[in-house]
């Protein structure tokens, strides 16, 4: 037995039949019963999407976050390949003897400037029996003292 067939039957146990009034109170009744159905339901519905989209903001920033961490992986690892690829791998051993020390920092220095995740260049050549060793560190990198 529902609710509105019990509501019906306390209606008509007061008289025999239904007058107008009862039967107004039994309509005033039922809306009462219906927007209380409707609001629950709404409430309800409102939760729903309300949990729906912050899940799908969380996902979104997360599929945003591990697209930007891709990109900057590809940005380091291009970059670090172009300063080995054009200011390492042009040097051989009649460029190292034929250049001085400030021609490499020149090289350095133009690689810093095209290359600006490089952190530092370090080159080697023998002199008789001692090494020579240049390093050159990019100043911008440098942890403030």
């Amino acid at each position: 037995m529902g609710v509105l067939d019990r509501i019906r039957l306390l209606v008509r146990l007061g008289t025999g039949r239904v007058g107008p009034r009862q039967a107004a109170s039994g309509r005033a009744l039922g809306l009462a019963v219906g927007l209380a159905l409707v609001t629950v339901v709404m409430s309800w519905l409102g939760y729903r999407s309300t949990r729906e989209w912050q899940r799908s903001t969380v996902e979104s920033a997360e599929t945003r976050g591990n697209e930007v961490l891709a990109f900057l992986t590809v940005a380091l690892e291009r970059d670090m390949k172009g300063g080995q690829i054009t200011v390492l791998l042009p040097f051989n051993q009649a460029l190292l003897d034929t250049s001085t020390v400030y021609d490499l920092a020149d090289r350095f220095a133009g690689g810093f400037a095209r290359f600006p995740y490089v952190d530092s260049f370090f080159v080697w050549k023998p002199i008789s029996c001692r090494l020579q060793a240049i390093s050159e560190t990019n100043a911008a990198s440098l942890p403030p003292m």
